[in-house]
């Protein structure tokens, strides 16, 4: 016999991760624009330095920068130690150190805490779109 899977709807939490993000990476792709190592502006992709299974940085606008899916993939996931020397020196030590702290922070992320992110990413898009008009 065959296992059929039941599909459930996703739970309002998980809606709430899955709305962040599609927020986080509309403010991402307005802030970078273009990739940050090449410049190219084909197959753009978020790239989180630190994994986005660590809720506590995955909407962290240090966090994340737009390249290209080639350096994406072969530079960031292929040559870590590479890309965190060039992470570095764009947001610079301090910022990296206090990043990493962040991340590596163990508590758990609430319903409350994914609300106000929430909140947040909603406030920073209309910002970015009020800058956008007044140009």
């Amino acid at each position: 016999m065959k296992r059929q899977w039941i599909k459930t709807k996703p739970s309002l939490r998980n809606k709430l991760i899955l709305e962040n993000d599609r927020l986080f990476r509309e403010i991402i792709r307005a802030r970078d624009k273009v990739c940050q190592m090449s410049l190219r502006k084909e197959n753009l992709q978020v790239c989180h330095y630190w994994t986005r299974s660590i809720l506590r940085t995955r909407w962290d606008m240090t966090n994340a920068v737009l390249l290209n899916s080639g350096k994406h993939i072969f530079f960031a996931h292929k040559y870590p130690d590479k890309f965190k020397e060039w992470f570095i020196r764009r947001i610079g030590q301090r910022e990296f150190d206090l990043l990493e702290i962040r991340a590596r922070y163990v508590a758990p992320v609430k319903m409350e805490d994914l609300m106000m992110i929430n909140d947040y990413l909603k406030i920073k898009i209309e910002e970015i779109k009020c800058a956008q008009s007044t140009k």
